[in-house]
């Protein structure tokens, strides 16, 4: 059984300033059960925040493109599919932040040109998920909620930026999917309050209710009206995936009787 069907929801909420923050969700190998979602936020309140932002997710992107463009085996393992989204994910944020990183140099605004930036991709049964700057992101599985990344405290970080330093620290995280897993992923740190939130909400998902991302994002951020996004995924249920179409020849007492008449 494959898990080849994924639905994507994404939020964004309106009137929101497209230079401070950008997303973008795509297929990298167009092939079934494959998706990758991103998105960049612009660390500071200037101008080279949001070209931080856009160049963080365009080389993003652009790195992710090229190896998807080689391909994926076709008999892979799922611990070999991690390793290879892991790999593209890892390149990406390194290219990401070299590309900020030398631009702003340039431009004699080094350290001052930096951005938040999350990425996942899914393959398959597996998923790679990686974050540089105060974002975040969650596993939704049977009623729990599994944080990808180790939030050890609630307030905003101040480092740990993309294009802040010439080498970045990026947290990566993957993980083996199941059937109805879904992954969400925030422009912020979940407070206490908020994870509590968002296990009712894994907790009515998993009793069979269903949670729109708009109702997700009225539950968590009650009184914030401006978030950049939130990037939600669902995989599965699992199916027989039919990769070729097979050509043969229908015995001759199965081949229909077909008739010519004017009428």
């Amino acid at each position: 059984m494959a898990l080849t069907k994924i639905d994507c929801q994404i939020y964004r909420s309106q009137g929101i300033n497209p230079d401070r923050s950008l997303y973008a969700v795509f297929n990298p190998t167009k092939e079934p059960g494959s998706l990758v979602a991103a998105g960049a936020i612009a660390a500071r309140e200037n101008i080279g925040g949001q070209v931080a932002c856009r160049l963080a997710l365009e080389h993003f992107l652009n790195t992710i493109l090229e190896q998807g463009e080689e391909g994926t085996p076709v008999s892979c393992t799922v611990q070999e599919r991690e390793d290879i989204c892991v790999e593209a994910i890892e390149n990406a944020f390194r290219r990401a932040n070299t590309s900020v990183y030398e631009f702003g140099h340039q431009l004699a605004a080094g350290g001052r040109m930096a951005a938040s930036l999350i990425g996942f991709y899914i393959s398959e049964r597996a998923v790679a998920v990686g974050r540089a700057g105060n974002v975040s992101a969650y596993l939704l599985r049977s009623g729990e909620i599994c944080p990808f990344f180790s939030d050890t405290q609630s307030a905003q970080r101040e480092t740990g930026f993309i294009g802040e330093n010439s080498v970045v620290t990026v947290e990566l995280s993957s993980i083996e999917l199941r059937e109805h897993d879904k992954i969400i992923a925030f422009p912020s740190l979940l407070r206490v309050e908020q994870l509590a939130r968002l296990k009712n909400i894994a907790f009515s998902l998993a009793a069979g209710r269903q949670v729109q991302i708009s109702q997700m994002v009225a539950d968590i951020y009650p009184d914030q009206t401006e978030l950049p996004f939130i990037l939600e995924a669902e995989i599965g249920p699992e199916v027989i995936y039919l990769g070729k179409a097979a050509r043969t020849a229908l015995p001759k007492q199965l081949r229909p009787n077909l008739k010519r008449s004017d009428v």
